[in-house]
């Protein structure tokens, strides 16, 4: 087998027929409309898009500055993303250039739910958007604990295991997944338990499995990290976090309070769609600095033109989440 490691391509285009194509998550009737063509499928009356199109254009009126980036921007993430290479340090190379795959793909994925509106759900993507960045850049400046990242895996493989055993039975899971399987994952997590141990009483000799694969919290790591990541942790993830679970914070970003009582209100969506998607810009091209000098690209002067027009779409952000631009 090849060591070559290879990113699909995926052709830039044009922001806003990328708006057009109507990738969301809602079901939502084509009505009194004779035909419809999106991504070359034509569609009749009655069928059905994934996505709210009265959206996409409050989008392109709210962020136009943003989509007159994109375009440049999308050029560079595919001169960074569309390449094989082999690695030479290994394992550093591979996390650094697996993780910023899926900060890529996390872009992806923030812009097109900012685009339909959904903006707490853009905000929940870029959380883990920026874990793996902030994990990514700091992984590519201390190298050796790119080893630690990949020997922690079976300590979350076994727990999610555990999970399916306390639901459904050792049986079934032995049957599907066979018992030297779940036998090859138990020896593996008791070879290395050992060193993700945290002690919660020194004096009781009494410790705990990790629940991460560093000692670092990840504000920690994001200043080690370097590259002014630091700066986005409460936009892209400290925020973000409270949406992402069943907090009091979430409910009551979401109610308001009227004459007659409360009632659920989703105005915010359009404010935490335009943090999202003015956060995860600056998150991407923090992490196309990490690959760029991780890699040796050569891509220095573009990337701060491209700096230079995130900027110019949002204003003042180099003295916010921007920091470092």
């Amino acid at each position: 087998m090849s060591n070559e490691c290879v990113r699909p391509v995926v052709p830039a285009r044009n922001p806003r027929a990328r708006l057009k194509r109507g990738w969301a998550l809602l079901f939502r009737p084509l009505l009194k409309l004779e035909r419809m063509e999106i991504g070359g499928v034509r569609l009749k009356e009655g069928d059905y898009i994934f996505g709210f199109p009265d959206e996409w254009a409050k989008f392109q009126e709210r962020f136009p500055d943003f989509l007159k980036a994109f375009d440049a921007l999308a050029e560079t993430m595919n001169k960074v993303r569309v390449r094989t290479f082999t690695p030479e340090n290994h394992p550093v190379d591979e996390t650094v250039f697996f993780l910023s795959s899926l900060v890529f793909e996390d872009f992806t994925e923030v812009w097109i739910m900012a685009g339909n509106g959904l903006g707490t759900g853009a905000l929940k993507v870029l959380r883990g958007m920026y874990e793996r960045a902030v994990t990514a850049a700091y992984v590519s400046r201390f190298p050796d604990e790119a080893k630690r990242f990949w020997k922690y895996w079976s300590i979350p493989h076994r727990k999610l295991l555990n999970h399916a055993r306390e639901l459904h039975g050792l049986a079934f899971l032995e049957s599907v997944l066979g018992q030297d399987y779940m036998k090859t994952i138990e020896h593996e997590f008791q070879q290395v338990r050992d060193d993700f141990q945290e002690t919660l009483c020194a004096k009781c000799n009494l410790t705990r499995t990790m629940f991460s694969w560093s000692k670092l919290g990840l504000p920690a790591m994001a200043k080690k990290a370097g590259y002014g990541l630091e700066h986005c942790y409460y936009n892209a993830y400290a925020t973000p976090t409270q949406q992402a679970h069943s907090t009091v914070l979430a409910v009551t970003s979401r109610v308001k309070r009227q004459p007659d009582g409360w009632f659920f209100d989703n105005s915010v969506q359009k404010v935490y769609a335009g943090l999202a998607i003015m956060t995860a810009h600056v998150v991407m091209l923090k992490m196309l600095r990490v690959e760029n000098a991780h890699f040796s690209l050569g891509l220095d002067a573009e990337i701060i033109q491209r700096e230079s027009e995130c900027k110019a779409a949002w204003p003042g952000i180099e003295n916010e989440c921007g920091k470092g631009l």
